[in-house]
């Protein structure tokens, strides 16, 4: 009886082992699995329609911001809503405390000064001048190309003058000049969580502005 006792109890010992070493490798394999799963899902292959719709998008933002620096410029504007144009401009950048807008001299083109987006928009509303005016046009933007990290990236030229008044409107001294800018543009990948699970989607971001010619 014992001996029958003992052989039951080596059977079940035998198949419990078995079990065991089946779940231990299930465990194992799992997070193998789902991180591959992860990789192949992930593709930052953009279609064409989406390229085209991010290109528009990547412009309307320079559009807007050289809609925010006219009125952040303009005296005739009171301080509350320049600053206001100040905070919607910051969010079209990537980085606004990091990246550098690349400012000429109005007595010397060849000087550049390089503050950050920040510290520029903040100058602008406080200059010196009875009026400023400053005006972008001749807006191109080159297609995006994907960089190496998977994200993708375009630069922007655009022209600009700037024309302001010193004194009053009997003495005044008209100052003007000309640049020819350029603005780096980024399409990164991100992710979003609400609550249950990440959500991927690309962001539109504008980062540094270069002069690339300047002239009085």
């Amino acid at each position: 009886m014992t001996s029958m006792y003992m052989k039951l109890l080596m059977k079940k010992a035998t198949k419990y082992y078995w079990f065991l070493i089946l779940i231990a490798g299930i465990l194992y394999s799992t997070p193998s699995r789902a991180q591959n799963d992860d990789a192949s899902q992930v593709d930052t292959t953009l279609t064409d329609n989406q390229m085209a719709a991010f290109s528009q998008q990547a412009k309307d933002d320079v559009i807007d911001f050289a809609g925010h620096v006219k009125h952040i410029a303009d005296k005739n504007i009171s301080t509350y809503l320049r600053k206001k144009y100040i905070n919607n401009a910051l969010a079209l950048f990537s980085d606004p405390d990091v990246n550098i807008v690349e400012v000429s001299s109005l007595k010397d083109p060849s000087v550049i000064v390089r503050p950050s987006i920040k510290e520029y928009l903040f100058r602008l509303m406080n200059l010196p001048y009875t009026k400023v005016n400053i005006t972008w046009y001749n807006f191109k933007i080159s297609g995006f190309q994907k960089g190496k990290d998977g994200n993708y990236y375009a630069t922007a030229m655009i022209f600009q003058k700037f024309s302001a008044t010193v004194g009053n409107t009997e003495i005044h001294k008209q100052v003007n000049n000309w640049v020819k800018k350029s603005i780096q543009i980024s399409l990164v990948k991100k992710q979003s969580y609400n609550g249950v699970k990440p959500a991927d989607y690309w962001d539109v971001k504008l980062g540094d502005i270069h002069v690339q010619e300047a002239t009085l």
